[in-house]
């Protein structure tokens, strides 16, 4: 794999039909199934499973019904939440009443399937990039134009400037700002993302899906807007890996573990609240989440606080302060902002022999230690303001130190 990044799974489409039996129905007990549980290697390997089946006698639609029953069977399994993309690119489009839907997505659409799903569907091969949908409000060739596209529920742009490449560095900055709103949400949201490689690698949506095609260059280049998004897709893949345990759907319960926030502060109410909402925070409680520690790492376990916004208008988002028993005393940490095109944090990223760009231990002075140039902190109550379309990333840290000629409280 590139980079030395290790391959830890692989996504099957319409997987359905490799456990069907010889009159077409689904099979629990399927060869396939004991093949995967005693091959040594992909036994130990994820999968992420497509939720949709081709047609079958007497059902024309497929058999959807058996797609959780199936990604049980298997170990590691996963299945994708398919109703992921378009909620969140309704929301981050300024779609009206879009608020709702993209919490309900972000927590694994628990309430419309009674259990979170396991893997967020930002962008697939055939589901078109979300770098595409900024730069096109719709197929860009003659072949995809003629019905070689992506269905319907695919087809939500947000193209912002005309069609193409650009020169604005307003229109440029608009589509940056959109991409990146996408992933940051995506890097927070139950289940792990599942992307193309358009977005995952910043380039230039170039061939890579079946409704987009620009024939007027190399599909991969190597542009410093590029660069820049790849690193920054780097901190978020890293800073993701470090919090999965928050993540899992096997242990996240949004009713328990999160508490959705309103830019005033408070918690989001019911109806009026979310019809009306152009901006709303979530914040993850890891209370019963923390770690023991003994990594020596404070962002482990610790609660986070996301914040995404509709455009045009900019929104004072008053930062809630976390549930007991969090640190006492201490603040938010900022990790990452859509509207910035470098976070602090990505100065500390050390490259490893064999995985890649990582983290360090993260230590509380690396935010507080203004000596060594510190990272943005804000006290609970503090006016954050975030611009229109963006989306921001927070953690829970201890207290400040109490400086040495400063006398502690008794």
């Amino acid at each position: 794999m590139p980079n030395g990044t290790p391959l830890l799974g692989f996504r099957l489409d319409q997987a359905l039909i490799a456990a069907r039996n010889g009159k077409g129905d689904f099979d629990r007990n399927h060869e396939f199934f004991q093949l995967l549980e005693r091959d040594p290697v992909l036994s130990r390997m994820g999968f992420i499973f497509e939720p949709h089946d081709v047609p079958v006698p007497g059902r024309p639609d497929g058999d959807h019904d058996h797609t959780g029953a199936f990604t049980r069977r298997v170990p590691g399994g996963v299945e994708w939440n398919g109703r992921y993309a378009n909620r969140t690119r309704l929301f981050y489009r300024g779609d009206g009443s879009a608020a709702g839907d993209l919490a309900d997505v972000m927590s694994g659409s628990e309430a419309v399937f009674g259990r979170p799903l396991g893997a967020s569907q930002v962008s697939t091969h055939d589901g078109w990039p979300v770098r595409a949908t900024a730069v096109y409000a719709g197929p860009a060739n003659a072949a995809d134009q003629a019905g070689g596209g992506p269905p319907p529920e695919a087809l939500i742009p947000n193209p912002l400037g005309p069609p193409g490449r650009t020169d604005s560095p307003k229109v440029a900055a608009a589509r940056r700002l959109n991409v990146m709103a996408h992933l940051i949400t995506a890097m927070v949201s139950v289940g792990p993302p599942l992307m193309n490689q358009t977005d995952a690698l910043g380039a230039f949506p170039l061939q890579t899906s079946n409704g987009y095609t620009d024939p007027t260059g190399p599909e991969l280049r190597p542009t410093p807007e590029a660069e820049a998004h790849r690193a920054q897709v780097g901190l978020l893949n890293e800073w993701r890996s470090r919090h999965l345990r928050l993540l899992q759907p096997e242990k996240f319960h949004t009713a328990r573990d999160v508490t959705w926030c309103h830019p005033s502060g408070r918690a989001m109410g019911d109806g009026a609240d979310w019809r009306s909402a152009r901006a709303f925070g979530r914040l993850v409680h890891g209370k019963e989440l923390r770690g023991d520690g003994a990594s020596g790492d404070v962002t482990e376990g610790a609660p986070q606080l996301w914040l995404g916004s509709q455009p045009p208008d900019s929104v004072g988002f008053v930062l809630p302060a976390p549930p007991q028993p969090a640190a006492p005393g201490g603040r938010w940490g900022f990790v990452a902002d859509a509207s910035q095109t470098r976070w602090p944090l990505q100065d500390l990223m050390v490259e490893t022999p064999n995985q890649g760009l990582q983290l360090p231990r993260l230590t509380a002075d690396l935010w507080y230690d203004e000596a060594k140039g510190g990272i943005p902190t804000f006290a609970p109550g503090e006016t954050y303001k975030l611009q229109g379309g963006s989306a921001a990333l927070f953690v829970w840290l201890p207290a400040p130190p109490v400086p040495a000629d400063r006398p502690r409280k008794k």
